[in-house]
């Protein structure tokens, strides 16, 4: 039976040829309108931090020169720090007025036109993770009690890590400072077009292979 601490950190990316939305909002003079947008090339990358202890049991066989070993077990990852950015090649904003029947392409002081689009790194909340753990290999005794393995591991996510799943907008319109969009992480972000969330289900998986030093027998 094996308990240990690890920093574990995972990396996902989300990318949209055209995300394009539309929805009702309001403009700085009160007037009520649809916000329309495309972002081409739109590019989401999430970086998640977590504090791991992995619970395994371990089998292995007897041998002096090599021992087989197989492993099975749990992850526990506590959120450590979680952050996106997002960014498009263009963003094309355009406002319609149904009670004038006028499609605005500009001004861009009010937010209509063509820009470009970076968010920065931005905040994220994610939820604790919870792992299956699978391991095999070899390990090989060398002198004075020190051995070194390799091997082979798996371990794939068993919960859902969003914790912000929600209705937003993934550009919202800024009625105080009509060039500033509001972005929000895909993660939260709801298409008012048809109401379907852009990402349903967040996991880890992580696998590859694993050599290590150490002291046993």
């Amino acid at each position: 039976l094996g308990l240990a601490a690890q920093y574990t950190s995972f990396e996902g990316r989300a990318s949209i040829a055209n995300l394009q939305d539309a929805y009702s909002t309001t403009d700085s003079e009160g007037e009520d309108f649809e916000f329309r947008y495309t972002a081409t090339n739109y590019v989401e990358k999430q970086h998640l931090k977590y504090a791991t202890i992995p619970i395994s049991i371990r089998y292995m066989t007897s041998g002096r020169t090599a021992r087989f070993y197989a492993a099975t077990g749990f992850n526990i990852g506590f959120n450590i720090g979680a952050k996106y950015e997002a960014a498009a090649d263009r963003l094309v904003t355009s406002g319609y007025y149904e009670q004038y029947n006028v499609e605005l392409k500009d001004p861009k002081f009010m937010g209509f036109g063509d820009f470009d689009y970076s968010t920065g790194k931005k905040e994220l909340k994610v939820k604790n993770s919870y792992a299956l753990h699978l391991e095999s290999g070899i390990r090989f005794p060398i002198e004075n009690g020190t051995f070194y393995q390799v091997g082979v591991y798996l371990d794939y996510g068993l919960n859902d890590l969003n914790e912000e799943k929600g209705t937003e907008n993934a550009i919202d319109y800024n009625t105080q400072e009509p060039t500033a969009f509001i972005p929000n992480s895909l993660f939260k972000a709801t298409r008012k077009s048809d109401g379907m969330p852009y990402i349903e289900e967040v996991k880890t998986l992580s696998f590859g292979i694993k050599i290590q030093y150490g002291l046993g027998f």
